[in-house]
């Protein structure tokens, strides 16, 4: 099982360490934001970012990285899509009514499994990340997270 470290002051550390395993990021770094490790068997396995916060559009962009892809499942992203539509955001208190992501368009696995786990793409920014290297934006309303996430826990949680 993972255990999301959620803990504010690790947030500096694991927003490093995110972007220095993610290539178009680098030592430029995510600017403000708010980082959640993942770990398995007590080791870092996956960061996810929370970053590009505009508190007056109810939206926030997530990036994520990691050493190791066996932290990926639906029960781990919905614990995660629901740090970002279930709680309020920043100073004002914003609810987020979209989470998105910029995914490289070379990195097709990593499309196909945002798609799978219920991200929608929207976009495609051409010659984003590099001549030839577009950017594949997909994201998830909160509306589509609560109908995804939300109620399939409700459902299991009924059942038991």
């Amino acid at each position: 099982m993972a255990t999301l470290l959620t803990d504010k002051r690790l947030s500096p550390e694991l927003a490093e360490w995110a972007a220095a395993r993610t290539p178009h990021v680098g030592s430029a770094g995510y600017g403000p934001a708010w980082a959640v490790g993942i770990a398995l068997q007590g080791k870092l396995a996956a960061v996810v970012v929370w970053h590009d916060f505009q508190p007056q559009h109810g939206t926030v962009q997530l990036s994520m990285a990691s050493d190791n892809p066996r932290w990926i499942n639906r029960e781990v992203i919905g614990r995660l899509l629901g740090l970002a539509f279930l709680e309020p955001w920043g100073r004002e208190a914003v609810q987020i009514r979209k989470v998105w992501v910029a995914i490289p368009s070379t990195a097709e696995r990593t499309i196909r499994l945002n798609e799978a786990l219920g991200l929608k793409r929207e976009a495609t920014l051409r010659h984003h990340f590099a001549p030839g290297v577009h950017t594949v934006i997909c994201s998830i309303l909160r509306h589509e997270y609560v109908a995804k996430y939300c109620r399939q826990h409700e459902t299991a949680r009924k059942a038991a």
